[in-house]
């Protein structure tokens, strides 16, 4: 009887333990997932600074999501961290525009930006033609 109750009891730890780590994902992004307002956009070329109110930039796992709630569609890309070098590279596999990406203060597609800093409410991040402040929302 003994013999039997360790067994059962053995079984169900390593049934939740093994359904726990079969299904697990998580981000290595660190502070830099989350959800962002982009509140300064200042171009380097022309020095022109932008405050949008309404452009967000989402991260999560290995996600980037341009989200501007107008009309226009939310831009999804796949991103690739390098936490040592502070690089971030976005892949927007149904690529955007260079039109569409510029307000966001993003290059041409893929997009290589530089992060810059980034705590737990702020985030500073630098693409080849601006420098992109946002603040956690």
């Amino acid at each position: 009887m003994r013999k039997s109750l360790y067994i059962i009891l053995l079984s169900i730890v390593a049934v939740l333990t093994l359904s726990s780590l079969g299904c697990s994902r998580y981000s290595h992004n660190g502070k830099i997932d989350g959800y962002w307002q982009i509140s300064t956009i200042t171009y380097k070329g022309s020095n022109e600074i932008s405050t949008p109110k309404t452009l967000f930039i989402c991260i999560q796992i290995e996600l980037l999501q341009l989200d501007n709630p107008a009309p226009s569609p939310k831009r999804t890309g796949v991103i690739s961290y390098d936490k040592k070098a502070d690089i971030l590279s976005v892949d927007f596999r149904n690529g955007p525009t260079d039109e569409e990406l510029y307000p966001f203060g993003f290059t041409a597609n893929p997009c290589v930006l530089k992060v810059v800093s980034a705590t737990g409410s702020k985030m500073v991040l630098e693409s080849d033609i601006a420098t992109i402040e946002c603040r956690k929302f």
